[in-house]
């Protein structure tokens, strides 16, 4: 069976470090033009943490708040496994596509 391809399209795509956390931050283009920016924060100390997404407003030319995942449901807090940030920026997408398609 075929992937399917997604949605869309990666623009830009970060993951660094902090001193006590890891963090990435993605920037997407629907085919339908929107920009949606996913921001996800695993800090050291859980209640820090944050898994939010954001939408590009050409008229007000800012990000306004979308979504986002409480940090006792992030997939990346319940687990020391690096990989688990793309689980949450999986469903933050999924839940912004919702949102604007």
């Amino acid at each position: 069976m075929a992937k399917k391809n997604p949605p869309y399209s990666i623009l830009e795509n970060r993951e660094f470090r902090g001193t006590q956390s890891r963090n990435l931050t993605r920037i997407v283009k629907t085919y339908q033009g929107h920009k949606l920016r996913i921001r996800i924060k695993r800090d050291s100390y859980d209640f820090q943490s944050f898994a939010r997404i954001e939408l590009w407003s050409e008229t007000e030319g800012k990000w306004n708040f979308a979504h986002s995942i409480p940090h006792s449901q992030m997939a990346c807090v319940k687990s020391s496994f690096e990989g688990k940030m793309e689980e949450d920026a999986a469903e933050l997408l999924r839940m912004a596509l919702l949102i604007v398609e």
